[in-house]
């Protein structure tokens, strides 16, 4: 919840200077490990994990209490 009370913030393109990292995802639930690309300095103002990668991998999902809202690069409303 705390980050609904930062400022809005978004990535305005992704271009040639962008940044993909090996990475290695361990989950806190039940200790599996997962290899996979990140993206360095994405502008996100949090973690965030794309829900198809999250379900192809079979990782526990919990719907939140509250969802995070998402803008789009104009900062209009997704």
């Amino acid at each position: 919840l705390r980050e609904l009370k930062q400022p809005r913030r978004w990535i305005r393109r992704i271009g040639s200077n962008s940044l993909d990292l090996p990475l290695v995802l361990d989950t806190l639930d039940d200790g599996r490990t997962f290899d996979t690309q990140g993206l360095l300095d994405s502008g996100a103002t949090g973690c965030y994990l794309d829900e198809g990668f999250a379900r192809a991998k079979g990782l526990n999902l919990e719907q939140l209490p509250r969802p995070i809202p998402i803008y789009n690069a104009d900062g209009s409303f997704n």
